[in-house]
């Protein structure tokens, strides 16, 4: 007959999952004293290894403490399907001086991090159980610190290759332009030196826009976005992006839309919110479908100017919607074929939070992505 009890003491000391495994009631009901006050464990109990392997597969337990002496199956086997099963539970081993080989075979075998003789001391038992969790939360740490570290180089791989294919596209289309323009002025054929100069003028601008989202990434990485705020009419400049953006939504038959008050003063860095606003409404023209509609509105709640950009495209994952907004990341929906350096969006965030406000984005149904941008109706901390 099994035992599988849990036992939840003060949350205020350092928690942590304990599974205890023994086939005596007597050491179970001591080991349960011995953690219920002031140690904050989650504690279960079994009174076989099988029943322990059961507990192990219904809950995540960070410790187990078995006995070595059990019917059927002991502290030795139970421990080893344990380290093979989850190998990063820490493993104590409870045992008998007579024992001391089989102890020794265990500690080999399964991967024991420390057992202690019967009768084991309260103080020694706490202690060991403190640092076999400490050496958890340490293998946790760093495996996550590799796994991020792993995504971030990937990521950052992902941009380079990104931004070399970026780069060299308007390079190719420029040195292109010029072999037609030597052809030109040898040939006096000034309608395609004409086409070749606007080429070249284009490519130019092109690259100067990628050269200038670096450079704006390495000011925010360094916290050098320096803001010169002072009080705006966001209405007008949201407009004036807009128009600029028009020829864009135009080549694709977008229809580019604002609804605001007639006006909305808060304070602002002109120049800097000018590029959150072309980057955002930017992004939603490129990925928007064609034919279809970017929506635009202002709002005023409370202390707060809330400013949302819709699109009618593909939308994000809702596990990326939080990614989309990082340096180097770009949604696995749009990324294919649609260009640019996934940095737009990153930079607009940056900006935004210098000027104290915050960004996200949510999915729209039954399609499409909406961009939110809150920013306080106070002088904001970098002013």
């Amino acid at each position: 007959m099994s035992e599988a009890t849990t036992q939840k003491t003060d949350a205020r000391a350092s928690s942590g999952a304990i599974l205890c495994v023994d086939d005596e009631p007597s050491i179970l009901s001591s080991l349960r004293r011995s953690l219920r006050r002031g140690t904050g464990y989650t504690v279960y109990t079994a009174d076989s290894g099988r029943a322990g392997l059961d507990i192990l597969e219904e809950h995540p337990v960070d410790v187990v403490v078995s006995d070595m002496r059990m019917p059927e199956m002991d502290g030795a086997e139970f421990l080893s399907n344990v380290s093979q099963r989850w190998p990063d539970t820490v493993r104590i081993l409870l045992t008998g001086y007579a024992d001391l080989r089989s102890t020794v075979d265990a500690v080999n075998d399964a991967g024991i991090f420390r057992y202690l003789h019967k009768p084991w001391e309260d103080i020694e038992l706490k202690l060991a159980l403190s640092q076999a969790l400490e050496l958890r939360h340490l293998e946790f740490d760093r495996r996550r610190a590799l796994e991020s570290a792993w995504a971030a180089n990937q990521a950052r791989d992902e941009f380079l290759a990104n931004m070399s294919h970026e780069l060299k596209t308007p390079l190719h289309a420029v040195l292109s332009c010029c072999r037609l323009s030597e052809r030109a002025v040898e040939s006096s054929d000034t309608d395609l030196l004409t086409e070749s100069i606007s080429r070249i003028r284009k490519n130019g601008e092109l690259l100067l826009h990628l050269v200038g989202e670096l450079l704006d990434l390495s000011k925010l990485e360094v916290n050098a976005q320096a803001l010169e705020v002072s009080m705006c009419d966001l209405v007008p400049l949201t407009n004036e992006t807009i128009d600029e953006l028009q020829g864009l939504a135009s080549e694709k038959r977008i229809a580019l839309s604002l609804r605001a008050p007639d006006e909305v003063r808060v304070q602002l860095d002109r120049i800097q919110f000018a590029k959150v606003l072309r980057n955002v409404i930017g992004n939603a023209i490129k990925y928007a479908r064609l034919g279809g509609c970017v929506e635009v509105e202002i709002e005023l709640v409370e202390q707060t100017v809330r400013l949302t950009v819709t699109d009618d495209g593909p939308g994000v994952p809702g596990d990326e919607l939080g990614l989309i907004f990082e340096k180097f990341v770009q949604s696995s929906q749009t990324k294919s074929g649609a260009g640019g350096t996934g940095l737009g969006l990153a930079i607009a965030k940056g900006i935004v939070l210098a000027h104290g406000g915050a960004v996200d984005a949510s999915n729209c149904e039954p399609n499409g992505l909406r961009v939110h941008i809150r920013l306080p109706q106070v002088p904001c901390p970098s002013a």
